[in-house]
């Protein structure tokens, strides 16, 4: 994972990324501390399946990091698919 050289995303719950810890503290806990381009994000108030419990929140945060792409995402997948 440490070798990934596109902004990554992960998203992470309350139960696994718990308020009163840093990211830091977090990111070294579960292995992450090395991913150079990780965007951490906490969605509160719900379990391991963040798609089932905060759906509207989830989707809000895929957009936000498509939206933020250097390249538009339907353009990179295209290029991928074409390899």
């Amino acid at each position: 994972v440490s070798a990934l050289k596109v902004p990554t995303t992960a998203v992470f719950s309350d139960r696994t990324w718990p308020n009163d810890e840093t990211w830091a503290d977090n990111a070294k806990d579960l292995g992450l501390q090395r991913i150079p381009k990780l965007n951490p994000v906490r969605i509160a108030g719900c379990g391991h399946f963040v798609m089932l419990d905060r759906p509207d929140e989830l989707a809000r945060v895929i957009a936000h990091a498509a939206e933020s792409a250097s390249e538009p995402v339907a353009v990179a997948a295209a290029s991928r698919s074409s390899r």
